[in-house]
């Protein structure tokens, strides 16, 4: 069984030179994140692939990663604020997507900063949340509706735009963000001309729900453990993985597991015992791809971070 080692293309390994290292420490597939960078950025990084792909005689898919809509608060100012405070948003708080706001249910919680601030609606004609935690509330930071079935277009004008870019210049893999439903699959696979696999983004409790269905629309599968982790409670996060795994594995779709794979490595040249543990798990698990982000686009040990991943999966890959 062949493991894809899926590296994200960044600052720190995008010159021509970095991308024949990370090449040769055994990445197979280059994610190209369009949450950042310009088309001009983006041109030049593919060709860089493809040449370096050349150099060093390995072949190279390229993964384009739509960014699907960002949800973020868009207050000028920071707001500090005490627990049992409140506000009114799309008022005192306003945020990007608000629309979403006829979406809410009394009771839901609005997560904003990765979870660590915690907003509850409490009346829902007004739109009036309580704060139910001290926090300083700073502009555009993310913002995630964990009880909430969202109506919001998935695939947005920029995704639409990206995906004639990618399309053009010849990229081999799709991911599609916030999926929730197979519908959206079916949306992507219709604007790419069925020319592309696409990979279903797992990171909100919607998708988990209508998993099999996706499972059968997509590709393949990634568990997003980030926004899994923020939307859902992070105790059953292993207990959520697994149930991907097994969708994926009775659906006969491939399962890429993501986020925090080799965070220490941010900093460190060796990771963690954690994580080579963790990701010795996930490949026995049923994982045939693993997806490092930080640790490449930023990290300075990106070929090293890629190279751990190379050893443990031909460790335990042996005939």
């Amino acid at each position: 069984m062949k493991i894809e080692i899926i590296c994200t293309i960044g600052p720190a390994c995008q010159s021509l030179a970095n991308l024949k290292k990370i090449i040769k420490a055994g990445m197979t597939i280059a994610r190209l994140n369009f949450s950042h960078g310009t088309y001009s950025e983006y041109q030049q990084i593919i060709q860089d692939l493809r040449q370096a792909s050349l150099e060093t005689g390995k072949p190279i898919k390229i993964l384009q990663d739509l960014s699907g809509p960002k949800i973020r608060t868009q207050n000028k100012i920071p707001l500090s604020l005490k627990a049992e405070e409140e506000l009114i948003l799309g008022k005192d708080l306003k945020i990007s997507h608000p629309e979403i706001l006829n979406n809410l249910k009394l009771h839901d919680r609005i997560l904003i900063d990765d979870g660590t601030i915690t907003l509850q609606l409490i009346d829902n004609k007004r739109k009036l949340v309580k704060v139910l935690n001290h926090c300083t509330i700073k502009p555009h930071k993310g913002v995630n509706f964990p009880d909430t079935s969202l109506t919001i277009p998935t695939i947005t004008k920029k995704d639409r735009q990206d995906l004639k870019f990618g399309l053009q210049n010849n990229i081999d893999l799709l991911a599609q963000s916030f999926v929730q439903s197979a519908a959206e699959i079916h949306e992507l696979r219709e604007l790419s001309n069925n020319k592309l696999p696409i990979i279903a983004k797992i990171e909100r409790p919607q998708a988990l729900e209508n998993i099999d269905e996706i499972a059968k629309a997509s590709d393949m599968l990634m568990v997003a453990r980030g926004d899994l982790g923020v939307e859902l409670p992070i105790e059953k996060l292993l207990i959520y993985q697994n149930q991907i795994l097994q969708s994926g594995k009775a659906n006969n779709t491939p399962v890429i597991i993501a986020t925090q794979m080799l965070s220490s490595m941010l900093v460190h040249k060796t990771p963690t015992r954690a994580e080579v543990i963790d990701i010795s798990n996930s490949i026995l698990s049923g994982a045939e791809g693993l997806l490092l982000s930080n640790e490449t686009s930023v990290g300075p040990f990106f070929a090293e971070a890629t190279l751990v991943l190379q050893n443990i999966i031909q460790e335990l890959t042996k005939p």
